[in-house]
This record gives C-alpha cells, structure tokens and sequence, in this order.
C-alpha cells in the first residue's frame, strides 16, 4: 500500500507538541516533485503552466550540462495555409539535429502503476505517451518530405519521450506496446513510413538528469546511440551508460536552486 508518510511527511505529536520525520527525504519529495498530485485534478490552466514549466526545465538544465549542443524549443513551421508545430525540444550538434524530445508531464497514481493491464486502467495518461511518440515520429516524416527544413535533421536522429515518472521505462513489453498503438492509429497516415517510425527512448526526467550528471558530450551521445538499440529496450539510461565501463564524471548541478524553488532561501536563512 502507498505510504500516508509520502503525502504527509511531517508528523505531529499533540502531547509532547513535538515534530516528527521518520523519513526526511519525503519532505523534499514532497515539495518538489510531489506537487504533481496537488495540481493534476486542478483546473486545466494550472495544468498547462506546470506542463510548460517542465519543459522549461528540460530545456534549461540541458544547456546549462552541455554548452557544446544547441537547445531549441517548439516552434511553427509549415506554410500559412497549414502549419504544424516542433516537439518541444530539439538538440543540435554540428549544424544538425541528432535528438528529438516530446515532453510528457503525467503520473501514474500508485494502483495504476501495479495494475495487471496498466494501458486499459490507466488509459489517459498512457495516451498522452502515445501522442508524444505519434508527434516525433510526423516530425521525423516532415523533416524527410521537407515539410520541416529550417534545420537539417540527421538521419540516425533519436527521438525521446520525456517524462515526470519512471512508469514504464523498466518494462520492453509495455514500450513495445505503446508504440504499436501509436502505428495502428497512424495506419491512415500514408505519408509517414516505417522509416520515420524509429526506436523511442523513453526516460524520466531524473534518468535524463543522472546520466548528465556523469557524461561529457560524446558519452551522452554514446549512451543515446546505445539506448535506441533493441538489446537495451527496457532498460534505463542510467544503466546503460554504466554499461558503457567508461570512467563517469563528477559534475555539480549547474543551476540555482534557490531561483527554481523560490522558498529555498527563506529555508535556508531560517537554518
């Protein structure tokens, strides 16, 4: 059963009036990520903002780790009469586009992630994942029919699904099964072929920032070569650039914190 501690971190004793945390590493969890079950069931504007801001992140902690890639973020493309728009982060290297990422801000509730057919109980946040493979895998057929030609897309690009959760990276079986979805519900769509519908690399946000926190450039682009391979489906970055026996980096987180969680400094000044 999920622990009440995730939710409720901090415990009161009404008769010593003391505070207790039988396990502090839940009150971080809970003022960060844990956000998330305060703000799904709110209104969708609310939802839009943290879904931008997750992307705002991405895109953020990306640059700041490696200087050496270009970072972009969505835009429009196509003609006036049709356009589209760019998944929402695209990372260049060399004057080309070797990545492709769809951000996907949803959570699996605890009962949905232990499920015997999480697709069917879990049915709306599993098609969100859905989406996010169908939109790079169009991206992909744009860029090959020149739909898309701001930027030159490498041919080997990856494509990435990004998202809050580890739901379903450790699962080959239900990676497989998405991504068949997504090619019967683009069956009518003759114009994207086998070509464009390359191997996803489905990764959490805490995989993608473990193994930045370990890798130069060239060893996060061996680790993304490594992980679009059908012998890794399943597994995480993390392990697969452990895989790679290349000695890891030690680097500090790049960002403030204090200017990503505002009430940081306040904490801090108090301690």
């Amino acid at each position: 059963m999920p622990s009440i501690l995730r939710r409720h971190p901090i415990i009161k004793d009404n008769n010593s009036r003391i505070y207790i945390s039988p396990l502090p590493d839940l009150i971080f969890w809970r003022m960060t990520v844990g956000l998330y079950y305060d703000i799904a069931t709110g209104p969708q504007n609310l939802i839009n903002e943290a879904n931008k801001r997750f992307e705002d992140y991405a895109i953020l902690l990306i640059k700041s780790f490696y200087s050496k890639f270009k970072v972009l973020s969505s835009e429009i493309y196509g003609t006036k009469k049709k356009n589209y728009e760019t998944p929402d982060i695209l990372l260049k290297n060399n004057k080309e586009i070797f990545c492709i990422i769809e951000c996907k801000a949803t959570k699996l509730t605890f009962d949905s992630q232990f499920k015997d057919n999480p697709l069917e109980s879990a049915a709306k946040s599993y098609s969100q994942i859905i989406k996010g493979v169908m939109q790079v895998w169009k991206f992909f057929s744009h860029s090959r029919r020149g739909i898309y030609n701001k930027n030159p897309v490498q041919s080997n690009a990856y494509g990435i699904v990004l998202t809050l959760d580890s739901w379903m990276q450790m699962s080959g079986d239900l990676q497989r099964r998405v991504m068949n979805i997504a090619k019967e519900n683009l069956k009518t769509d003759t114009d994207i072929i086998d070509t464009d519908m390359r191997p996803i690399i489905f990764c959490s946000m805490q995989d993608l920032s473990d193994i930045m926190f370990t890798s130069s450039e060239d060893k996060f682009l061996e680790t993304l070569e490594n992980a679009s391979m059908e012998k890794f489906l399943g597994w995480n970055l993390k392990e697969i650039r452990e895989k790679s026996g290349s000695e890891r980096q030690k680097r500090e987180y790049p960002l403030d914190i204090s200017e990503l969680l505002p009430w940081w400094k306040t904490l801090d000044n108090k301690i």
